[in-house]
């Protein structure tokens, strides 16, 4: 049997199953653009997420420390707010607690950083959203149901989501900041 194609079959559609020669609509396709904007927009996800998870499990180490050191200062009474040398038991109780306290300071210049270059792609990934909807809006709403174009709008709204809880928790460290400053 020869192989019948009818003129009007676009390459990647599917021919209908009940024998006639109608055919399924053709499924939508992104363009080349589109597509490269889309995979630069998800290349920048990947990196974010995992800068996101080292700064994570870094904060999670540098969490389990600072725990190490209120449990020292709870079990040896230690107040280094007033150290009355006459009540000290020993020195070692002062120079366990710098020695915890170093260990647990450690992490905090690589936390930070690791912190501004999650801030620094993420405004990257906002700057080439905006680009992407205001370049290619109609495209993305004629192909909503596309699979790259759903996993582009999971991701804005993680992204916008992760963004503003850092931003909050950044203006409550900056208000807590600025009241104990001022009380002084």
């Amino acid at each position: 049997m020869a192989d019948h194609v009818p003129a009007d079959v676009v390459q990647g559609s599917t021919p209908s199953c009940d024998g006639d020669d109608a055919v399924a609509p053709k499924h939508p396709t992104l363009s080349q653009a589109l597509a490269n904007e889309l995979k630069r927009f998800h290349d920048l996800w990947d990196k974010a997420s995992d800068i996101s998870d080292q700064r994570d499990a870094l904060a999670r180490i540098s969490q389990a420390n600072r725990l190490a050191v209120k449990q020292h200062e709870h079990t040896t009474n230690l107040n280094l707010q007033v150290i009355n040398l006459d009540e000290l038991d020993s020195l070692d109780d002062c120079s366990e607690w710098f020695r915890l306290e170093k260990i647990a300071s450690k992490h905090f210049p690589e936390l930070y950083r690791l912190t501004r270059r999650l801030m620094g792609v993420w405004e990257e990934m906002i700057t080439l959203e905006e680009a992407i909807k205001s370049k290619f809006a109609a495209e993305l709403m004629d192909n909503a149901e596309v699979g790259e174009v759903k996993r582009f709008e999971a991701e804005v709204e993680d992204l916008h989501w992760a963004r503003n809880v850092i931003l909050e928790g950044c203006r409550a460290v900056l208000a807590a900041g600025g009241a104990a400053y001022t009380s002084s």
